[in-house]
């Protein structure tokens, strides 16, 4: 499985047809993908269906992508580093899942015990091919897991092209693919781990020195979102990703605008009775 290159994706994205009916990715797969043998062609019924829904999937996915991010920025007190932590992971799901979408591919992942991604076979424009791989090679069998080990595996061929600030979007840290899932699993579900997380933020985070004072999981963490929806912006420019998802809203950069940076954050810390919980 590879990705479309640029030329490719340009006419993947440019080609999106709002004609199409709307349908969840997940249910064009089990409906019609699932059990698919060959490739499909881009002349067919189903490569439009995939097309666009896919490009639907991938523009709400950015938005999602830059919301999670927006947000996480909230959090960075001691008692929710770990969840701001957690919310960085999934603006960086989101921002990758955009970014293979925008270049053709979709990760279903495991499916008793399948490893199945569907993607790209043939990229000429006008004669674009996809095919459902049943048999990914990979050794992991998280579904995470085998989206971070599809996802670097397929980036390897666009490094050449990343600017600098990518960084981490195309090569994984530390020549780790699941850095990042590993990091999130760690401060989410062990508490003990997710307490000490808490005590290192006490001590030496610095509002006023933001970034540079973040624990260094979280930085790296942060680091890797950032310079994931850096990637998935310079792509969505440069292939034309355009869909109709954004409802009452003529373009994406204006819903991203107004429903994430110029939304005020209701001030709720005084709801009631909240002091009654601290037993």
């Amino acid at each position: 499985m590879k990705l479309f290159g640029k030329t490719a994706a340009k006419h993947f994205c440019g080609a999106f047809d709002p004609r199409q009916p709307s349908v969840a990715i997940e249910e064009l797969f089990v409906r019609s993908l699932a059990k698919r043998s060959v490739p499909f062609v881009e002349s067919e019924p189903l490569f439009q269906s995939y097309r666009s829904n896919l490009l639907r999937n991938s523009d709400r996915n950015f938005f999602l992508g830059v919301s999670g991010f927006r947000r996480a920025l909230d959090m960075f007190t001691p008692s929710a580093v770990a969840w701001a932590n957690t919310s960085l992971y999934y603006a960086g799901f989101f921002a990758a899942q955009a970014i293979l979408g925008m270049h053709g591919c979709w990760v279903p992942g495991p499916i008793r015990r399948r490893r199945v991604v569907v993607g790209p076979v043939k990229e000429s424009p006008g004669a674009q091919a996809i095919a459902v791989e049943n048999a990914f090679p990979s050794s992991y069998t998280g579904s995470h897991q085998v989206f971070w080990d599809v996802y670097y595996k397929a980036m390897t061929p666009l490094a050449t092209w990343a600017k600098p600030e990518h960084g981490s979007a195309v090569l994984p840290i530390s020549n780790n693919p699941l850095w990042s899932i590993e990091r999130r699993n760690k401060y989410n579900y062990r508490s003990f781990d997710s307490f000490l997380l808490m005590n290192r933020c006490r001590s030496g985070f610095q509002a006023n020195r933001f970034p540079t004072t973040l624990e260094p999981d979280v930085a790296g963490q942060f680091d890797l979102t950032k310079a994931l929806l850096l990637y998935c912006a310079d792509s969505a420019q440069e292939h034309g990703l355009e869909t109709d998802v954004h409802e009452g809203f003529k373009m994406r950069g204006a819903a991203i605008r107004s429903l994430i940076f110029n939304t005020p954050t209701p001030s709720l810390g005084q709801h009631g009775q909240e002091r009654m919980l601290a037993v």
